[in-house]
């Protein structure tokens, strides 16, 4: 006779509930297989469920060590653990899954495009550099592209593997207890640092492609803080003729300055119109705006980035860009009145920051390469930006084939920029979209399929290996 007793049915919930998160995470690997809707996310949704599959391990051993005297008393708190997996796993879903609704798909699946085509030469060098110099080890090939999603911040921000699930508290009456295991001992250090960085953009933004080139910044941040290039970037500083006073500044605004470069190298002069909205305001604030010695900010003025992107332009090959952009600037805004010292430095800061070199992607000879081998935006065989003839191509003079991601989102900024009545009476913003993923390539990315297994083991271990005392 079946047991149908109040222990019995307890012990039983928490087999259920358990196994609810393992059957969800079954499903999502089996959609992100080969030609599935998924395909493109295939290594990242692999590795946060391998991680999570290792958290469900470990509960799964606290639930089998109830006894009939605990599991009443301590069988919430193993309920709160599962839930506060599920909040893990939700945070990362309701991102992938925006790429179901058909109204943000292609938007999205058009920025992840973009982000590849930024990611995939630093880490193609970069995975080459770790193989050489750990040999055997597959679980360093674990680097997997940025996740963007739509969210309510006014402009896009990047967030790197270390900080993703710094959560905020749930605000629709989630239990505190669930919470307070994201934020307790070893349950947090298992899951806070998850397997790639994430990119967040306006949610208006999906209805206005121009704005998206700044997408080529945060990718900035990402190529720094995956690849190493932070000691690099610092060296190339140190060697720069720079008064001692100015110093300080340009090391504390590196990092903005280096994603702004990155920035250009991703959307070549189109980047710099981008970047020009993005920065406008009203003219009495840019002619007062200044920065303070010893607490300098993370960012330029805002004339000094401009400054130093039109000289990144003239520096990779588009000279007469670049020397509009800052002409187009001055007359909105005339010269600067404040700080003009800091204009001296900016072709030692540009050129150094390009040049590097970046040793921690450094070649068999131990050379490490420019900026500009990892990323850079073409010109054609006349000389002219890449998207120029991307826009005559959309007026079928030409082939759309040849160009990739970043000079699709480039040309759909020039076109803006030639006519923005035209641009959403023409709804270029659906088209250039579409485009993208018809142009992109097919089949899956990020850790090659013949190290995933040996990754995913280790995520699951990862998991697995939690210190929390068994409940009971």
């Amino acid at each position: 006779m079946a047991d149908t007793s109040l222990i019995s049915r307890k012990k039983a919930a928490l087999h259920a509930k358990s196994r609810a998160l393992e059957g969800e995470l079954a499903h999502w690997r089996a959609a992100s297989a080969a030609m599935k809707p998924y395909e493109k996310h295939q290594t990242q949704i692999a590795r946060i469920t391998a991680r999570l599959d290792g958290v469900l391990a470990a509960l799964a051993t606290e639930i089998a060590a109830l006894s009939d005297a605990t599991v009443l008393t301590t069988g919430q708190q193993v309920e709160e653990k599962l839930l506060a997996a599920h909040l893990v796993w939700d945070f990362f879903r309701s991102r992938l899954a925006m790429r179901g609704d058909d109204f943000l798909k292609r938007y999205l699946q058009a920025c992840d495009e973009f982000a590849w085509s930024c990611y995939e030469g630093a880490r193609t060098r970069f995975l080459q550099a770790q193989a050489r110099l750990h040999p055997g080890e597959p679980a360093i090939a674990g680097k997997e592209p940025p996740l963007v999603f739509l969210n309510g911040g006014w402009s896009p921000f990047a967030v790197s593997r270390e900080k993703a699930l710094d959560l905020d508290r749930p605000a629709f009456g989630v239990a505190g207890g669930a919470v307070a295991w994201l934020e307790t001992g070893a349950f947090h250090s298992v899951v806070r640092q998850l397997p790639f960085p994430m990119i967040g953009v306006p949610w208006y933004q999906v209805r206005h492609l121009p704005d998206a080139l700044v997408l080529g910044h945060e990718m900035g941040h990402v190529l720094e803080w995956d690849f190493n290039l932070r000691p690099d970037m610092e060296a190339a500083l140190a060697r720069t003729l720079i008064a001692d006073e100015r110093r300080p500044a340009w090391s504390a605004w590196r990092a903005e300055v280096f994603a702004d470069l990155v920035g250009v190298l991703a959307g070549g002069p189109r980047f710099g119109g981008a970047l020009m909205d993005f920065l406008a305001t009203d003219r009495a604030k840019i002619q007062q705006e200044r920065r303070t010695p010893g607490v300098w900010g993370a960012y330029p003025m805002r004339w000094l980035r401009i400054d130093l992107v039109a000289f990144a332009l003239r520096q990779t090959g588009f000279e007469q860009e670049g020397l509009k952009l800052r002409a187009d600037w001055q007359q909105a805004y005339d010269a600067p009145l404040l700080q003009p010292e800091f204009l001296g430095d900016v072709p030692a800061v540009v050129s150094a920051l390009i040049d590097g070199p970046y040793t921690a992607l450094a070649d068999d000879a131990g050379k490490g390469p420019a900026l500009t081998d990892l990323l850079a935006f073409r010109k054609d065989a006349a000389g002219a930006p890449f998207d120029e003839g991307v826009v005559e191509a959309l007026f079928g003079q030409g082939a759309l084939d040849m160009a990739n991601a970043r000079e699709f989102f480039a040309a759909a900024r020039l076109l803006y920029e030639r006519d923005p009545d035209a641009f959403a009476q023409q709804d270029y913003n659906t088209r250039i979209c579409e485009l993208v993923v018809e142009h992109r390539m097919p089949g899956t990315r990020g850790t090659p399929s013949d190290a995933l297994e040996a990754v995913t083991a280790a995520e699951a271990a990862l998991g697995d290996d939690w210190l929390l005392a068994p409940a009971g």
